[in-house]
């Protein structure tokens, strides 16, 4: 069990229908990733015999999202020419950077932008629209580095 998100990362490369094996690189030096997974949305199958509002579970809300991560120009440079190319994402969620806990993976879209300027950290957004639906796939691809920065990715 990881007992902290350390080390977990997002990989990405440029869209191959049905492939998740590849040549991937790390989006970010990440500093947050939410979830690309949205709520249930709940449907109301109340009847007039109820004596309160019955649901049950429906559909999930599609989920974009924002991950943050060090202002860093080799990220920056690489990530702004993917810009509005579809991507292959995997998150690799555990401690030891090549998904020990889980790997969930997607397709979609980036855009990159800076964060405010202060006197603290510079930071990026790369805001993430998915396109897919995430699909654990833990059990069908394995990870391997050997630079923290480029992945290889093969099928089981």
């Amino acid at each position: 069990m990881a007992t902290t998100g350390l080390k977990s990362r997002i990989i990405f490369k440029e869209h191959s229908d049905g492939v998740w094996a590849g040549a991937y690189k790390m989006l970010m030096r990440a500093t947050s990733i939410p979830s690309p997974i949205g709520d249930v949305n709940e449907v109301d199958i109340s009847t007039l015999e109820d004596e309160m509002e019955v649901h049950i579970p429906g559909r999930r809300a599609s989920a974009s999202m924002d991950p943050q991560g060090a202002f860093e120009k080799e990220y920056l440079e690489e990530l702004t020419t993917m810009e509005g190319k579809e991507l292959d994402f995997i998150i690799l969620y555990g401690t030891d950077g090549l998904g020990s806990e889980g790997k969930l993976a997607f397709s979609g879209q980036i855009s990159v932008k800076p964060d405010d300027a202060t006197d603290d950290f510079l930071t990026m957004t790369v805001h993430i629209t998915v396109k897919t639906v995430p699909a654990w796939v833990s059990n069908s691809i394995t990870v391997s580095t050997t630079d923290a920065k480029t992945f290889t990715v093969a099928a089981v």
